[in-house]
């Protein structure tokens, strides 16, 4: 190694220890998410007016991740896609906050997600996956509250530090947008899972079916 190089790996190296720091001392309070609508060709089959429920507590869903205190908003992701799933399946939707906000007549059910639990989980060795799971419910009541249909979603994502823009991120020295880029794409493995099973799961329920049948349907 010449004079020269000594000089510019001891610099990089300086520059290192300065930058660092500051990345690691201040990590952001927040991960906020945007994901894109599932591209699918699905028209919706199951003749059936019905108002998705989308609680607060729903849509305002956070995870704490208990190693840097940072909170992953994740409530508005699994929010739309609920919409989505919703609009894919059933031939008329009314998105509400709560039962007395549905003002049609011909609403026949009310369908809620309700997010059960969210769990990351993080590798041993930087070159593995970072997993997400995230366990939903969906029920189906008629307007007299009485149970048509439940069933239970386990939606999984899957991202790394090592490949893609994250990997590219690293470059800037900055560890927390490298995290917040892989856990963006997690995210967005995980949405597409959630509307994957949950269309799957309702399209194949011979309770909707005979509950859409019995209320008018065709």
């Amino acid at each position: 190694m010449t004079k020269y190089s000594r000089l510019f790996s001891a610099t990089l190296f300086l520059c290192l220890l300065i930058t660092l720091p500051s990345c690691i001392l201040s990590p952001p309070q927040d991960f906020y998410f945007t994901v894109a609508p599932v591209s699918h060709t699905l028209n919706p089959n199951i003749p059936l007016k019905v108002g998705l429920q989308l609680t607060d507590e729903f849509k305002k869903a956070t995870w704490v991740s208990p190693e840097h205190k940072i909170t992953f908003h994740i409530g508005e992701v699994i929010s739309e896609k609920a919409k989505e799933v919703s609009k894919a399946i059933f031939s008329d939707v009314v998105v509400v906050d709560n039962k007395q906000a549905l003002t049609s007549g011909d609403v026949k059910a009310l369908l809620i997600p309700q997010l059960i639990t969210f769990e990351r989980t993080r590798p041993v060795f930087g070159t593995q996956d970072t997993i997400d799971i995230a366990i939903i419910q969906w029920t189906l009541t008629d307007m007299n509250d009485s149970l048509v249909w439940i069933d239970t979603i386990s939606a999984e994502g899957a991202s790394s530090v090592t490949g893609g823009e994250a990997a590219r991120a690293a470059l800037t020295l900055n560890p927390w947008k490298v995290g917040q880029i892989a856990a963006e794409r997690g995210m967005t493995v995980l949405a597409e899972d959630f509307f994957n099973k949950s269309v799957t799961t309702m399209r194949s329920s011979v309770e909707i079916a005979k509950f859409s049948k019995e209320s008018g349907g065709n």
